[in-house]
C-alpha cells in the first residue's frame, strides 16, 4: 500500500476521480525499475486472488496492458475535466462574423 502513496513518488491522485495515476516525476530515491516492482506486486496479488488490494487504478491502465484501445470514457474516469474540456471543444461550433462585428461598415 506504501508503493502506491502519493509520498512514495511513483503515482499522484488524478485532482477529480481519485484514482491514481503514474507521477510525471520520480520522486526522490526512485528509480524506473520501481514500476516494475509495483507490476510484480499487483500480478502477484491478482493471480493470487488476494483479498483487500484495494488500489484505485484507472481502467485506461488495464485496457493497456491488454492491449485494448482507451476511450473517451477512460480518460473522463480518470481526468474528468480534462473530459468536459475535450467535449467543449469537440461540440464548438464557430459562428460567422457579421459585417458589422469585423468594423468593416
Amino acid at each position: 500500500r506504501e508503493l502506491f502513496a502519493p509520498e512514495a513518488g511513483l503515482f499522484f491522485e488524478a485532482e477529480g476521480s481519485r484514482r491514481l495515476w503514474f507521477s510525471p516525476v520520480l520522486g526522490p530515491g526512485r528509480q524506473l525499475e520501481d514500476y516494475w516492482m509495483v507490476g510484480v506486486i499487483v500480478a502477484l496479488a491478482v493471480y493470487n486472488n488476494h483479498p483487500g488490494l484495494d488500489v484505485p487504478l484507472p481502467s485506461a491502465l488495464f485496457k493497456k496492458l491488454k492491449d485494448q484501445p482507451t476511450t473517451h470514457g477512460d480518460l473522463a474516469q480518470l481526468f474528468p475535466a480534462h473530459a468536459r474540456s475535450l467535449d467543449a471543444i469537440l461540440e464548438w461550433a464557430p459562428s460567422r462574423a457579421t459585417d458589422s462585428e469585423v468594423g468593416l461598415e
